[in-house]
């Protein structure tokens, strides 16, 4: 276990940063520690579980090398320092009863074809120990080069049109707003169907995410042929 760089609260307290290498199995974690000792906060390290997958070892190095660069320059799609006040919030509250904080950052394949590889990325919060927060977010690549495909550039339609197409099966009275809002990061390619994961917070009093789906037989003559994954065997 190594030490790293150390953060200070409002409140004098300090918190240090402990790298700590768990194995193979479980990979590396930074364990993030006040003065005393307490763990206010586990990160994990992100996990490009990509590299499992039979279609993107199929990729040439220069393609793969594209991707997983793609991710590392990224970087994490969660706010650290805020984990770590509300983390810290809630030991003040109740130090007795605190458990540490938890967050995990994965790329997984979530479907794809023979010119695309399409990918999730997953961030699972865990700062109150009874509810955690699940972040889903999607990437198109073109398996050719590894290049990120942009998202209205799958629909031979308008980029107009294809907003207000993704976002039929939502609450009438949200779907102008959603369709002007729709951010391509929410649009997740599955195998059969395409999902949507509006970030909680997006409209007032929304406090969970708000999840739509769409199958592609809906987007006929709107989505590209090659922009639609392969079925599942």
């Amino acid at each position: 276990m190594t030490q790293q760089a150390t953060a200070t609260f409002s409140d004098g307290q300090t918190v240090d940063c402990w790298r700590m290498h768990q194995g193979s199995l479980s990979g590396d974690a930074s364990y993030y520690k006040l003065s005393d000792g307490t763990v206010l906060l586990i990160e994990n390290d992100p996990e490009l579980q990509l590299e499992e997958e039979p279609a993107f070892a199929a990729l040439s190095d220069a393609s793969r090398k594209a991707i997983s660069d793609y991710y590392a320059a990224r970087g994490k799609l969660y706010d650290l320092p805020s984990l770590l006040q509300q983390a810290y919030n809630l030991y003040q509250a109740s130090p007795e009863s605190f458990t540490p904080a938890q967050v995990q950052q994965t790329m997984s394949l979530s479907a794809s074809n023979e010119r695309i590889l399409c990918c999730l990325t997953s961030v699972v919060q865990t700062v109150d120990a009874s509810q955690s927060q699940l972040l889903r977010c999607g990437e198109v690549f073109r398996c050719e080069t590894g290049e990120r495909v942009e998202l209205f550039s799958m629909f031979n339609v308008s980029e107009t049109q294809a907003r207000a197409s993704l976002v039929r099966a939502a609450d009438p009275a949200l779907q102008s707003a959603l369709a002007e809002l729709l951010q391509p990061e929410w649009v997740i390619f599955c195998p059969e169907n395409i999902e949507i994961n509006v970030p909680a917070g997006t409209f007032a009093l929304q406090e969970n995410v708000y999840q739509l789906g769409i199958r592609y037989e809906d987007l006929a003559g709107q989505l590209y042929t090659w922009a639609i994954p392969d079925s599942p065997q």
